[in-house]
């Protein structure tokens, strides 16, 4: 059964593939009428691994953007005569607007960072499969008496 079910995976067309699963095989109509389209609770994991998704992915987009902006616009902020002295250097408009860029630039490098580290509370955040996988972790790790899988049944 098993072989047929991959030929029939292998045989369908992308558009067409919805699920097979436990002898199931759907075609363009969808599954059976009274059977669901996946395993219990699969379309819920889907959309949370979407949502999850999309959360990071936009965090991405929008921390990496203004980095890019500030690369883009280097040559727009030029430095000032090099020649002035600090004080000089301080109320010269050309050196000023520099100083402004570098700050500017200086903070969206930060926040341009920041998602390597958000990323893990994102995660924490719209995925409980996640948090019940840390959780999973940290006890094994901190609770030497927890037991992540249930005992085996097998007399030896």
């Amino acid at each position: 059964m098993y072989h047929a079910d991959v030929l029939f995976v292998v045989s369908l067309p992308v558009s067409q593939l919805q699920t097979v699963s436990e002898g199931h095989q759907c075609g363009p109509g969808g599954p059976p009428a009274g059977h669901p389209a996946g395993p219990p609770g699969q379309t819920g994991r889907h959309s949370a691994a979407t949502v999850t998704l999309l959360a990071v992915s936009f965090y991405l987009i929008a921390t990496t953007l203004p980095v890019t902006v500030c690369y883009v616009l280097y040559l727009g902020f030029p430095e000032g005569d090099p020649t002035l002295t600090g004080v000089e250097q301080q109320t010269d408009p050309t050196w000023s607007r520099h100083f402004i860029y570098g700050s500017v630039r200086a903070v969206a490098e930060e926040l341009g960072m920041s998602h390597y580290a958000c990323n893990f509370y994102i995660y924490l955040c719209t995925s409980s499969v996640f948090r019940r996988q840390l959780i999973r972790t940290l006890a094994a790790r901190f609770c030497p008496n927890h037991h992540t899988t249930p005992p085996l049944n097998n007399p030896v």
